[in-house]
């Protein structure tokens, strides 16, 4: 597979921290989770347009990311199967993914753009649903997004994205719930933040179903890490088996 060329030795300094990463680590070793492409398609004459992976990817904008999936996918984002045969309620996935975002993606001085953040939540929150589309070219689209901007993302940090299904109907309308967090790294100034504490906080203390009962509730959340959280609802149209966006 070709990948986006990033535009800096830098970028790769800032994948290798987050390889290093004590939860990053976990999940490579776990087997509930998979690695996946941050790439949809592996056609480099499509590819090269793209707006996270090609155009902001870059040291001062966005890192190369790392991303797993509870569901197996393709490299291209493609999922090994589909949930034909299966009953909605038991039609599930979640993403987890891994950015470093530099200091050219402002809306406001060292302030990330909000509509970067949202870019992220739509992008990987539909990303989250691809695996579950029946049609064959794993093709759906937007219908709806809302979004809660909780705390300020501030340019140069590292931030985590998680996403996971919350209901889905007659198998084409996709709920899915996501957050963006502060992702907590152990830089040697916090002793608060040594890899064992870090690794407890998220395999023991950050549960995702906790932040969607908030959501839902319209409770006030006490999670001070959360940066961003969004709804979407993702739909295979029915004409999907159809589409061909090289005829437009």
């Amino acid at each position: 597979m070709t990948k986006p060329v990033l535009h800096s030795q830098e970028v790769d300094a800032y994948h290798l921290h987050l390889l290093n990463h004590p939860y990053v680590q976990h999940l490579q070793a776990s087997k509930d989770f998979h690695q996946i492409s941050h790439v949809f398609d592996t056609n480099v004459n499509r590819t090269n347009g793209l707006l996270t992976s090609h155009t902001l990817a870059g040291s001062d904008l966005i890192s190369n990311p790392i991303i797993f999936s509870k569901l197996l996918t393709r490299d291209d984002g493609g999922c090994a199967g589909n949930a034909d045969g299966a009953n909605d309620e038991d039609i599930h996935n979640e993403i987890i993914a891994f950015f470093h975002l530099g200091n050219q993606l402002n809306g406001q001085f060292n302030i990330v753009h909000g509509g970067l953040l949202a870019t992220l939540l739509d992008e990987n929150l539909y990303r989250c649903c691809v695996p579950l589309f029946k049609n064959s070219k794993k093709f759906g689209v937007t219908a709806n997004l809302n979004i809660n901007y909780k705390n300020p993302t501030f340019s140069d940090s590292f931030i985590m994205l998680h996403a996971k299904i919350t209901r889905v109907e007659k198998q084409r309308k996709f709920y899915c719930y996501g957050k963006i967090e502060n992702l907590l790294i152990d830089d040697n100034s916090n002793s608060n933040y040594d890899t064992n504490s870090i690794l407890n906080y998220y395999l023991n203390e950050n549960d995702i179903d906790n932040d969607i009962n908030y959501c839902l509730n319209h409770a006030k959340n006490p999670n001070h890490n959360l940066l961003v959280e969004a709804n979407i609802l993702v739909i295979e149209p029915k004409w999907a088996p159809d589409f061909q966006s090289d005829q437009y």
